[in-house]
């Protein structure tokens, strides 16, 4: 009878400590995963700022941002401006009221996010020693943020709504026929250059 009430007791052990483990990997997961969310919208804001700041040093006002996709959160006025979250972390756009007068002035608005990753980049890895995973994430999601807009990625509805800030630089830049001369087999460029014939600005992203 003793030996069946210590298995009995063991077995209850051994079943409360499996639960414990599988509540704390819970909580580590559910932590880890938040971790990512706050930093994917908080990199999202940083990049957005920096086209707002360079609007507004230029004189420019802008008109709306939003950080994210798909479902509204909520929307707030800031100087001005429309700012709107949404329900994913995943892109964002920043929209003027007028656009540039210069061509120059438009490269600098569309630079304005990527030189944010740039300087965002520096800061995670800087951090890395004291905020540890945390800023390694935020380096991370940074430099893919700055590779993904760095590319001259052309509007794809409904993947992709706007054109890369990379596709509005190299729209405002070069001329069609010197990117024919640079890659004249090349249909990415060819298809780029089609699109160029009725460009319009857009929001950077």
């Amino acid at each position: 009878m003793k030996g069946a009430s210590q298995c009995h007791t063991s077995a209850k052990d051994i079943g409360r400590r499996a639960i414990v483990r599988l509540v704390s990997s819970a909580a580590f997961i559910a932590a880890r995963l938040g971790v990512w969310v706050l930093v994917l919208y908080v990199s999202i804001i940083i990049h957005e700022a920096g086209h707002a700041v360079a609007a507004l040093a230029m004189r420019v006002q802008v008109r709306a941002v939003e950080v994210g996709t798909w479902k509204r959160l909520a929307t707030f006025h800031a100087g001005g401006a429309a700012v709107t979250f949404r329900l994913l972390p995943i892109r964002g756009f920043t929209s003027t009221t007028t656009v540039p007068r210069s061509r120059a002035r438009y490269v600098v608005f569309a630079l304005g996010g990527l030189i944010v990753n740039i300087l965002s980049i520096a800061v995670g890895c800087l951090l890395i020693g004291r905020l540890g995973f945390v800023a390694v994430i935020f380096a991370l999601v940074n430099g893919l943020a700055f590779v993904e807009n760095s590319l001259p990625l052309a509007a794809r509805p409904p993947f992709r709504q706007r054109p890369s800030d990379g596709w509005v630089v190299l729209t405002l830049t070069r001329r069609p026929d010197e990117l024919l001369k640079a890659r004249p087999k090349a249909p990415p460029v060819t298809a780029l250059v089609d699109e160029l014939k009725n460009w319009k600005p857009p929001s950077a992203e």
